[in-house]
C-alpha cells in the first residue's frame, strides 16, 4: 500500500488523501472524499475511467452513493406519516440527487497494501432527519476488485436508505456492439423527461432481457433495472464480456461485486 499525498499535500488535493491499492496485475487508487475509487487497472489499462488527483472529481465518478440513488423528484419525500424536503442540487430535472456522501471525507479505519476500510456517519438534517453509519471495505485479489458498503442503523426506529456504486467502466478498445452483458433484472424502470420514475415494464417487453447473457449491440442503456429475487447468502454479480474470440481477462466481470451491500 501507498499512500499517493503527503498529509499536508492531501488537504490541497480536491479529492483528499488517497491510497494506492495492489494486487497481482490490478491497481487501484482510493480518495477519501466520497470514498471515491479514482482509478483501477489492469497491467496498466484503465479499467475504470479515471481522473487526476489535482482535479475535482467529475460528476459523480466512483464516488459512493448513499442514503438514496438516483433522484428524487422536487427533493420531496413521504416517511413514516411526514414529507420531508431535501435541498435541490440537481437543477436541470429539479431533484435531490444522489444521496449526502459523494462530497465528505470518509475517515480511513483500515490500511494494508491491497484492503482499506473507510468510515462516514451521517448525521441528522433537514431532509434527512436520520443517523446511519456507513463502512466500505475495498479490497483486491488476483481476481479483481471487490467493494462491501454496510450501513448501521443505531437507532430503535426503520430509516429510509438506499445505495449503490457509481463506476465509469472503461470497455477498452472493442466496440460496446461486440460486447455481451449478463444482468440478473427482470424489469426495467421507465423515466419521464425529469429522469423521474414513471413505471416498470418487464425486461422482455422493452428489449432489454440480459438475464441468459446477449450482445448489446445497437440498444442504448440508461436506465435503472430490478433485480432477481437472490438467496442473500448469494454473491450478486453483473458482467460484461468481450466476444469469445477475445481471451483478454474479464474484467468487468470482476467489477460485478461492487455494490455488494448490507442495512441493519
Amino acid at each position: 500500500m501507498a499512500t499517493t499525498a503527503s498529509t499536508q499535500r492531501a488537504e490541497q488535493l480536491p479529492s483528499g488523501a488517497e491510497w494506492e491499492l495492489r494486487s497481482g496485475r490490478y491497481a487501484a487508487i482510493i480518495t477519501s472524499v466520497g470514498a471515491t475509487l479514482r482509478s483501477l487497472t489492469y497491467d496498466g489499462r484503465d479499467l475504470v475511467v479515471p481522473f487526476s488527483a489535482t482535479s475535482i472529481r467529475p460528476s459523480y465518478r466512483g464516488a459512493v452513493i448513499a442514503p438514496w440513488p438516483n433522484r428524487i423528484a422536487g427533493g420531496r419525500y413521504p416517511y413514516a406519516g411526514k414529507t420531508h424536503q431535501l435541498p435541490i442540487n440537481d437543477t436541470a430535472t429539479g431533484a435531490a440527487l444522489h444521496g449526502l456522501v459523494h462530497w465528505v471525507r470518509w475517515d480511513v479505519k483500515q490500511v494494508t497494501d491491497s484492503r482499506i476500510v473507510l468510515s462516514h456517519s451521517i448525521v441528522p438534517q433537514n431532509g434527512y432527519p436520520f443517523t446511519v453509519k456507513l463502512r466500505i471495505a475495498y479490497g483486491l485479489t488476483r481476481e479483481g476488485l471487490s467493494a462491501r458498503l454496510v450501513a448501521n442503523n443505531p437507532t430503535a426506529e426503520p430509516v429510509p436508505y438506499g445505495c449503490c456504486p457509481h463506476p465509469y467502466l472503461s470497455a477498452g478498445t472493442a466496440g460496446l456492439d461486440d460486447w455481451e452483458l449478463l444482468l440478473s433484472a427482470r424489469s426495467r424502470i421507465d423515466v419521464d423527461q425529469r429522469l423521474t420514475p414513471i413505471g416498470e415494464q418487464h425486461v422482455q417487453a422493452v428489449d432489454a432481457d440480459f438475464r441468459t447473457g446477449a450482445a448489446i449491440g445497437s440498444r442504448q442503456l440508461d436506465h435503472a433495472h430490478r433485480a432477481e429475487p437472490r438467496p442473500r447468502s448469494s454473491v450478486h454479480r453483473e458482467l460484461a464480456r468481450q466476444n469469445k474470440r477475445d481471451r483478454r481477462p474479464n474484467v468487468l466481470g470482476q467489477l460485478g461485486q461492487m455494490g455488494s451491500a448490507a442495512h441493519r
